[in-house]
């Protein structure tokens, strides 16, 4: 049986996402979101690498620096070298579903719409799919 670890994170596109063309026939967007939680003492921020394989050109514009987005997707380890060399562990996000928010619009009512291009978030937020 195979088993899948999926996460929700819900936070701020940080800094431009990188669109790249790794294979000839597969488009790749690469996002940061900074997710904010409180640790008890302050906040701490969570970041988070997300992996877009075949985004729809269409909709990458959407996907820019501060825009509130809730990414659902399967968590996989990743390993890097930092620019002084040192080795470094993480997770990256990838297959995911992304949701642009909309923080300012708080939708009365449950429920949610049937649309393939617009939502509800998980908190009341308006939401839009994107992937």
């Amino acid at each position: 049986m195979l088993s899948d670890a999926t996460i929700m994170v819900i936070g701020y596109i940080a800094g431009e996402p990188k669109l790249s063309q790794p294979k000839p026939d597969a488009s790749l967007l690469v996002l940061t979101v900074a997710v904010n939680r409180w640790n008890g003492k302050a906040n701490d921020t969570l970041w988070c690498r997300v992996e877009l394989w075949a985004p729809r050109p269409e909709l990458v514009s959407k996907m820019r620096n501060g825009a509130y987005v809730r990414v659902v997707g399967s968590l996989y380890p990743s390993r890097w070298n930092g620019r002084d060399g040192t080795a470094h562990d993480g997770f990256v996000i990838r297959y995911p579903s992304v949701l642009v928010l909309d923080p300012g619009k708080k939708t009365a009512g449950a429920g949610s719409s049937s649309s393939a291009e617009s939502d509800e978030g998980s908190s009341g937020e308006s939401a839009e799919h994107i992937f």
